[in-house]
């Protein structure tokens, strides 16, 4: 058993397995944003209306976390903590409690969201016999914790793409509410100069200023750049140049920490952001949307509710 790795040699021991794979997914999920960042909310008016936002606005409750809970299927795989729903369940009347009780200290924000933010990733062969990074697909099992939260919380999805022929970037952003159904989002092109292979930074800062835009009182903002949010979870100093591009979204978190919090999520989680960078991308083009939204993001979110955890 063994893999290729990037430079197309055959490595077979473990820890080179391991090297591969790690090197696979830094690369992959790894973040540079333009040198000349533009006015991302530009033309951009928040889209939701008084009553949906009253609705937002409420405080979390009990019943919240329970319903939330509730549409976790019992039988999908455990996350790190090896607990799936099913052992909850079960012991419901021992640990009910305190489970509902660490959702809210999250949700309040009294908890780092990063302690339960902690994701298993499975390499799952695409052909018979893989030999290579791409021939694995990487499937994230979460804690039920984090699952539960997530479902309450305003889902915020952020995601960048890039046409290196046309040195061309876009963003793309889009926010749901605690039941899932689109709130609003948008999708810009922006112009990329230097080697920037990703916009990933960008448009997280871009989600950030939309979510603080239509005041959103708890948001989890989810990037597919693995190793931007780790970057923005380290509390030491970070002298790198990713480091200091991502100088203003800390600001943005150290400023509005009870309300905002940025999370880690695959790719396969993240479809309906990325499918929105892509298209103002190729397209060139602009889109903004409220709860009515284009067909085609209505489709991939129904899709993702339909088959999420």
């Amino acid at each position: 058993m063994g893999l290729y790795d990037c430079d197309g040699r055959w490595q077979t021991s473990t820890a080179e397995v391991f090297r591969v794979a790690s090197d696979y997914f830094v690369s992959l999920f790894s973040a540079s944003p333009p040198v000349n960042a533009p006015v991302f909310l530009e033309h951009i008016t928040p889209s939701v209306t008084a009553d949906m936002n009253s609705g937002l606005l409420a405080p979390f409750t009990v019943e919240e976390v329970i319903t939330a809970f509730r549409d976790i299927n019992p039988r999908k795989s455990p996350g790190i903590d090896g607990l799936p729903s099913g052992f909850f369940r079960q012991h419901w009347d021992l640990l009910g409690e305190d489970f509902v009780s660490l959702c809210l200290d999250l949700l309040r924000g009294n908890i780092d969201m990063a302690s339960v933010n902690e994701t298993v990733i499975v390499l799952m062969p695409k052909v018979d016999k893989p030999t290579s990074m791409k021939q694995l697909r990487p499937i994230s099992l979460c804690t039920v914790i984090y699952k539960t939260v997530s479902k309450v919380l305003v889902n915020l999805n952020v995601d960048g793409a890039f046409l290196p022929s046309a040195r061309l970037g876009a963003i793309g952003v889009i926010a749901r509410d605690r039941s899932g159904a689109i709130l609003g989002g948008f999708a810009k092109p922006i112009p990329v100069q230097g080697p920037a292979s990703t916009v990933e930074v960008a448009a997280l800062f871009a989600g950030l200023e939309f979510a603080i835009a239509n005041d959103w009182p708890s948001v989890l903002v989810e990037s597919d750049a693995a190793v931007l949010v780790n970057k923005l979870h380290r509390p030491a100093v970070d002298l790198s140049l990713l480091g200091d591009l991502l100088a203003p979204s800390r600001v943005l978190l150290t400023a509005n920490a009870a309300r905002l919090r940025v999370g880690f999520t695959p790719r396969l989680a993240n479809i309906a952001a990325h499918t929105l960078a892509s298209w103002a991308c190729n397209n060139n083009d602009v889109i903004t949307f409220s709860s009515v939204c284009p067909e085609f993001i209505s489709r991939i979110v129904l899709d993702d509710l339909s088959s999420s955890f």
